[in-house]
């Protein structure tokens, strides 16, 4: 019995979709569809998006449905039916829906929202229509991002300031490579606003700004050489220089701005740390400048900030070890030396290993290694000078310093024998006396030619053996 009712309902469920879906096929291609949106950039109302749909036979109005899927971050939908706003016509043969509905976020440039009929409850899927619509925003949302490269100019204490450049290096929203569709290529401006949020007792001394000439920025006490204040009440800027309103005019795809270069003298009451604000500020269609280059409305543009900014020099410093792991200068030849890094802040910084045949550093290195800290052996004895250059690869300006040690290679000589007669010509050390007496002696000259340096500790020792290889 149990089994006969699943069967039964399962019948009627295939034949109730049965019926929708050849329904289904009464549907017309005739489609009617007015859509809308109130603007282009965010947030976009659809403000219309009315579809009829048209079928060969009349249908049973309480048996149609539209669907609304407006395919935004939420996954909203909305369904019209009979008792939420459809209307039938045409005696049954047209039925119209209208809906409306507001992106305040979306993860493309553009918004596609889709109906589609269904018919008792089955959906028809020839039925499904998109409509495509702009969704661009500021370049800051979305794929945009409005920056500055770099981020900031560092400057290692008590180095100058030379040409420090600032290049606006935003990727604007729905630009072309993004949205190749329907890009937002129309203008935008730009702005580069110099010594905003200035702090004159942590500040760079006697900056310079090159605009046809040379323009103060900062005097030698770290005031401001002249201030002004643009803007309208609703965000007023202030700072020592305002550059020009640049437009990026269509097709606006990338930025083109570049700050005036700026320049300072080496000056040590530039302390590690202090800094110099520069903002750069944007606008594009969905938050157009007002078009006054005095006042600007600064309250609608997004900005961002870089700095000039004086960073401490590295300290580098080291000491060798042997393989024990044992800090000493003094090694053997071809001993491994094993070169301990103690320099702080080493994960900001670059190495240069400069290895010296002589204690003082002279002539070209024999070698030349870099990272972190590598090992060398040397092959001659003597004392050589090992030379650490650390240096910041982020500062614009040299940020090179450097720590020596000296360590003694033992022996300091290799040792070297030369033989000659008593004319002092070379011989080979190998000879042979008379085979049968009397025997008469062969005279040979020995000569100390080994090689390297003599040092205080030097000490020399012959020993002579005999044809049984006992020291005689």
């Amino acid at each position: 019995m149990h089994l006969k009712r699943s069967l039964l309902v399962f019948f009627l469920l295939f034949s109730i979709q049965y019926v929708a879906r050849a329904q289904c096929n009464t549907l017309r291609p005739q489609i009617d569809i007015s859509f809308n949106t109130d603007q282009d950039c965010a947030p976009v109302s659809v403000t219309q998006f009315q579809i009829t749909y048209y079928f060969n036979a009349a249908q049973d109005p309480n048996d149609i449905s539209i669907l609304y899927e407006w395919n935004d971050p939420t996954n909203a939908v909305t369904l019209v039916d009979i008792g939420s706003g459809l209307i039938a016509s045409a005696g049954n043969t047209a039925f119209t829906a209208n809906a409306t509905f507001t992106y305040t976020q979306n993860a493309q440039c553009t918004i596609v929202p889709t109906t589609s009929v269904f018919i008792g409850g089955v959906l028809c899927p020839t039925s499904r229509q998109t409509q495509t619509a702009f969704f661009w925003d500021t370049d800051d949302e979305g794929n945009g991002n409005v920056t500055i490269a770099p981020p900031s100019w560092d400057v290692c204490f008590d180095n100058p300031i030379v040409n420090a450049v600032f290049t606006d290096a935003s990727e604007f929203n729905c630009n072309i490579n993004v949205e190749p569709d329907n890009p937002n290529q129309l203008t935008r401006h730009v702005q580069f606003v110099y010594g905003t949020n200035h702090n004159p007792g942590a500040t760079i001394r006697n900056l310079t700004l090159t605009d046809g000439g040379p323009q103060g920025l900062t005097n030698g006490t770290g005031n401001l050489v002249t201030s002004s204040t643009r803007g309208t009440p609703g965000l007023p800027v202030t700072g020592a220089y305002f550059g020009p309103i640049d437009a990026i005019p269509f097709p606006a795809n990338g930025p083109i701005s570049v700050s005036f270069p700026m320049n300072a003298p080496a000056d040590p009451l530039n302390l590690v740390g202090n800094r110099f604000e520069i903002t750069l500020f944007n606008w594009n269609i969905c938050n157009p400048w007002n078009g006054d280059p005095v006042n600007p409305n600064y309250e609608d543009a997004i900005e961002t900030r870089a700095y000039i900014t004086i960073v401490a020099a590295p300290a580098p410093n080291f000491v060798t070890r042997d393989g024990g792991g044992n800090a000493t200068t003094d090694f053997c030849i071809n001993e491994v030396i094993f070169l301990d890094n103690l320099t702080p802040n080493a994960a900001a910084l670059s190495w240069t290993w400069e290895f010296y045949s002589n204690p003082t550093g002279a002539g070209a290195p024999v070698a030349v290694r870099t990272g972190f800290e590598p090992t060398f052996a040397y092959g001659v004895g003597g004392q050589k000078l090992i030379r650490l250059r650390a240096s910041n690869p982020t500062a614009q300006s040299p940020c090179v310093e450097t720590f020596e040690v000296v360590v003694n290679i033992t022996p300091a000589l290799v040792a070297n024998i030369r033989v000659t007669d008593l004319a002092n010509v070379d011989i080979t050390p190998d000879f042979c006396q008379e085979g049968s007496p009397p025997l008469t002696n062969f005279d040979a000259r020995f000569h100390d030619v080994s090689v390297g340096t003599v040092t205080a500790n030097t000490r020399w020792r012959w020993e002579f053996y005999n044809e049984s290889n006992v020291m005689v």
